[in-house]
């Protein structure tokens, strides 16, 4: 039997995170969960760009810009996390897991998102 390549495995298995200090397993999402996965999060990292330019020559623009950063994504992050996630339910963490915890497991997450590489490294392979 051929061994399976570390993609392979992690395509199966899926990943684990740990929250609140016990250890989970979150398997890939199906083409059409995915789709919708990814469309949220393409909205979140679409509004970025919004706030590089803002300066304190703006205060009002200045705190919505931080308050966006500092709270709002970092909770739109969570809930894409559990989103993701589907057989966790956010509300059984939000006591006993960190912030830390869900950055981390977050990371863990994006490598079961692999169309996009893949249509990048499509393209590069096109590439004269």
């Amino acid at each position: 039997m051929q061994k399976q390549t570390e993609e392979q495995v992690l395509f199966h298995d899926g990943v684990e995170v740990i929250l609140g200090g016990e250890k989970y397993t979150i398997k890939p999402l199906t083409l059409r969960k995915d789709r919708e996965w990814r469309k949220k999060f393409s909205a979140l990292v679409g509004t970025l760009p919004a706030y590089a330019k803002v300066t304190t020559d703006e205060p009002e623009k200045f705190g919505l810009a931080i308050e966006a950063l500092l709270s709002t994504n970092p909770d739109k992050v969570v809930e894409l996390f559990f989103d993701y996630a589907c057989d966790l339910k956010q509300e059984d963490f939000e006591d006993k897991a960190t912030a830390i915890e869900v950055a981390i497991g977050f990371k863990q997450v994006m490598k079961l998102v692999p169309l996009p590489q893949a249509l990048t490294g499509a393209m590069m392979d096109l590439s004269p």
